[in-house]
């Protein structure tokens, strides 16, 4: 592993730790179930990142609140929305357990209606 490792806390509060690896390192941790030690994980093997977030109370609340949002305006608008909380988003080839999980992430109208099962 890279020794050059940072530590900051974001605008809502929520502490981020920014590790550097190479690929072959974070294809290797990614078989670990991160989500039963750490809240966020994200293990992105092209750019050599790990990257351990503790969301605060209020960038939790506000993702809430934007999920609620969301689902009422989907779901009045187009009929169907479903939000795809802890979903994790990665490029085709990239191993599995990788990949950027976002905030909030939704599917509206027709393929929020249509989608019973995500696979990331």
């Amino acid at each position: 592993m890279n020794d050059s490792a940072t530590m900051h806390v974001g605008p809502l509060g929520s502490t981020v730790h920014v590790l550097h690896a190479d690929p072959g390192t974070i294809a290797g941790l990614a078989a670990v179930d991160w989500n039963r030690h750490f809240r966020r994980v994200c293990l992105d093997p092209v750019r050599g990142l790990i990257v351990l977030m503790t969301p605060s109370g209020l960038h939790e609340n506000l993702t809430d609140i934007f999920d609620h949002i969301v689902d009422i305006a989907g779901s009045t608008l187009t009929g169907a929305s479903k939000a795809l909380r802890h979903t994790r988003l990665r490029r085709p080839g990239d191993p599995p357990g990788t990949g950027l999980e976002p905030d909030a992430a939704f599917y509206v109208g027709e393929k929020a209606a249509h989608s019973t099962k995500v696979l990331i």
